[in-house]
């Protein structure tokens, strides 16, 4: 088993644009995150946390970049990028857990993070011998996730004094160590307060970014109007190169509102000002989550969009770029993008979105466009063969989420969906619960004559009952769980006027041993309490004619119980 394919977008630092304005005052401040244990940048979407920490990669330090998204709240997930993040930053470290965690088998349990964890501070206490930065943006999406939120806490606590990690954040973190950092002068906080512009800082922006040479008066508005939030001073930027208003109380000749929605008429009036083609493009391409040339023009309507990446880049139209050529919107013009679609429209997009990736072989990315398409169906579908993957792997928290957004009404045409729900249930240890879902699984199964299904049903009863040390029902079911499949899978090898076939017998029968003289040849007893109980048991053929078929003798009419003995018996 092998981990799941890796975003590099998440974890190699964007490009820096050469619009971009620097701001000293800001990347002195982030320089002292090298003389501190952790530092916290705290502010709303569109204060530029990115843009200043991305100043970093000039300091000629080596950086770990993760850029978090919603998708990440699952541990395996959140690690294998931090891991993966870890060995592009410092490819000369020797025994990162990476194979540990992708070759860990979810089905044995839930992944050991402990573990994983104790192994990477281990392999960064070797391997690191001067100071470096680790970059986590958007930390909140993982926050509200215990098992990520305890990790980092411990990460940060026990990593070696080289390593100084930046965590940025909308929202207060409630991390177990920070008053004890904050006492001890160990953790850096960088607020909104401090990241808004000041009256210079906008002069400058303006003047080196869009060619315009503010006036005292103007730099007094747009601070009084806009209180220094980066992206609003952007979007005013946008409207006077673009020529179509001749000042700054002309682009904020406005009513009086709140920051959100001022940013709604600017972003609007940018949007406008647009051609047709560009405007088109920005609208359904805001459906994608992230953008690559392909994948665009997989899209309705869309084509040529590898020019068409490059020029909203090139003019920053809040497009960002990694180095891997891979391309996402702002955040909070992402979001404004997304609301100026019709519905049917977006559902439209979404499916063809979903059809592409499925073929691409990304279903994390099918089945999210195929629920954005509120396609259940085939999202069921999907995860129907996928789930199996994601247990392997013990992304469980990724398997909840989708099940959960699937919806129930789905669960009685997809029966391994509630086999996914009672495995889920079984790893986290609420076994009556896992009991229900596998009962369910069982009986959909039946109603529909798959006794594979069935048999896999019986399979998942049969652990719990092992997890809670109860082996009498568990080998009972375990019994019938082989039989089940062995009547379904119907193994060719033996004749079909053989109304006995016991499952495994291949495995004992001596070379030259016929199976109708295989019952009378001397030698140990196959079924003995060493032998797997799998193999103790017999399976028919079928299941009508084998249970009823009186032209053997009575002596071939063999039943194999539990308890390891072969009895003749009347069936």
């Amino acid at each position: 088993m092998t981990g799941f394919p890796i975003l590099l977008t998440k974890i190699v630092p964007p490009q820096q644009n050469v619009r971009t304005l620097e701001r000293p005052r800001i990347t002195e401040l982030l320089s002292e995150a090298l003389h501190h244990r952790v530092t916290v940048v705290q502010a709303g979407a569109g204060y530029g946390k990115s843009t200043a920490v991305i100043s970093l990669v000039n300091m000629q330090r080596p950086l770990i970049w993760y850029q978090i998204s919603r998708e990440d709240a699952d541990p395996f997930v959140f690690f294998q990028h931090l891991l993966h993040a870890t060995r592009i930053a410092m490819p000369h470290l020797e025994d990162l857990p990476i194979s540990f965690l992708e070759s860990w088998d979810g089905s044995r349990g839930q992944l050991p993070i402990r573990e994983v964890l104790y192994r990477y501070l281990n392999a960064l206490n070797e391997g690191l011998d001067s100071p470096a930065l680790m970059v986590l943006e958007d930390i909140h999406l993982v926050a509200n996730v215990p098992e990520i939120l305890n990790s980092l806490d411990e990460l940060i606590s026990l990593a070696p004094q080289q390593l100084h990690p930046i965590l940025t954040t909308r929202q207060p973190l409630a991390l177990p160590g920070m008053s004890r950092w904050l006492a001890r002068g160990q953790l850096l906080q960088i607020d909104q307060a401090l990241l808004t512009f000041t009256p210079q800082e906008v002069r400058l922006l303006f003047l080196e970014r869009y060619g315009y040479e503010l006036s005292e008066d103007e730099v007094e508005f747009l601070m009084e109007a806009t209180e220094g939030w980066a992206i609003t001073l952007q979007l005013v930027g946008q409207s006077l190169r673009s020529k179509v208003v001749t000042g700054v109380r002309q682009a904020l000749d406005l009513p009086s509102a709140s920051l959100g929605a001022m940013f709604e008429i600017l972003a609007r009036e940018v949007l406008e000002q647009q051609s047709p083609e560009v405007r088109s493009f920005m609208e359904t391409t805001s459906a994608l989550q992230v953008m690559t040339p392909e994948s665009c023009d997989a899209l309705p309507g869309v084509s040529n969009s590898a020019d068409m990446l490059e020029k909203l880049h090139h003019e920053d139209l809040f497009v960002h770029k990694s180095v891997e050529g891979i391309y996402r919107y702002h955040h909070i013009f992402h979001r404004f993008l997304r609301q100026q679609i019709s519905k049917p429209q977006a559902m439209a997009v979404h499916r063809t979105a979903a059809e592409y990736f499925t073929q691409a072989g990304n279903m994390d990315a099918a089945i999210y466009h195929a629920l954005k398409a509120d396609d259940h169906a085939t999202a069921a579908g999907l995860l129907s063969e996928y789930g199996e993957d994601l247990l392997r792997t013990g992304r469980y928290a990724t398997l909840t989420g989708m099940l959960d957004a699937i919806g129930p009404e789905m669960l009685h045409q997809h029966p391994v969906l509630m086999l996914f729900l009672g495995d889920l249930a079984r790893l986290h240890s609420r076994f009556q619960e896992a009991l229900g879902w596998y009962q369910q699984a069982e009986s959909a199964w039946r109603e529909r004559g798959q006794m594979e299904g069935v048999s896999r049903a019986l399979r998942g009863r049969a652990r719990v009952y092992l997890d809670t040390v109860n082996p009498s029902k568990a080998e009972r079911l375990k019994l019938t769980s082989v039989r089940r499949r062995n009547c379904a899978t119907r193994d060719r090898r033996i004749p079909s006027s053989k109304s006995v076939c016991c499952c495994g017998l291949a495995a004992w029968r001596k070379p030259g041993v016929s199976w109708k003289n295989w019952s009378r040849s001397s030698g140990p007893n196959p079924y003995s309490g060493r032998v797997p109980i799998e193999r103790r048991i017999c399976c028919f053929r079928s299941s009508a004619p084998c249970r009823a078929n009186r032209k053997l003798p009575i002596n071939q009419r063999l039943k194999v119980r539990s308890e390891g003995s072969i009895s003749a018996r009347r069936l």
